[in-house]
């Protein structure tokens, strides 16, 4: 089947992730409805995100990251700054167009820490690290080369059957 890449919002209310949250413990749990309050009251002051990957979760639903460390990778809309100062100095910046994924956190809001060579007047082979979501990431196709086909030398033989040398 086709796979869809865009995405919907859909609003769930707190309280039912809460539930849901508290279904999971054993009814004589000491603490249940504390530890469901601290979970829930922290991921709504400092990650609203978080949210959603909880209530992802409960429903076994985990999000898939079709990249592995090491993967070369087009980042749109990254941009990388370069400055320097002395006799020669200057800014610089460039769009990145390959990153390698060096590492990726399933966790973190900006899921890939991407490695890419950046201006600098000090070192042409300056290297810096982001961290970028992986939204509109894309693997990075090395481009192909044009290579002229192997020249074959062609004769017929005196029955007049095509021969290849």
């Amino acid at each position: 089947m086709k796979r869809f890449e865009q995405t919907i919002q859909v609003e769930i209310p707190v309280d039912a992730i809460a539930v849901k949250l508290l279904e999971n413990f054993a009814e004589d749990s000491a603490h249940a409805e504390l530890i469901v309050e601290n979970i829930i009251g922290r991921l709504l002051a400092h990650d609203k995100g978080g949210l959603g990957m909880l209530f992802n979760s409960l429903n076994g639903y985990k999000q898939e990251i079709n990249f592995e460390v090491g993967d070369k990778v087009v980042v749109p809309d990254l941009t990388a700054y370069g400055y320097w100062d002395g006799p020669k100095s200057g800014r610089s910046s460039k769009n990145i167009e390959v990153a390698t994924i060096v590492e990726i956190n399933e966790y973190s809001d900006y899921k890939l820490l991407v490695e890419y060579s950046y201006p600098s007047i000090k070192d042409e082979d300056a290297k810096q690290i982001s961290q970028v979501s992986h939204v509109g990431v894309t693997l990075y196709v090395e481009p192909a080369t044009k290579s002229r086909p192997e020249s074959k030398e062609i004769y017929f033989d005196e029955s007049f059957n095509e021969t290849s040398i």
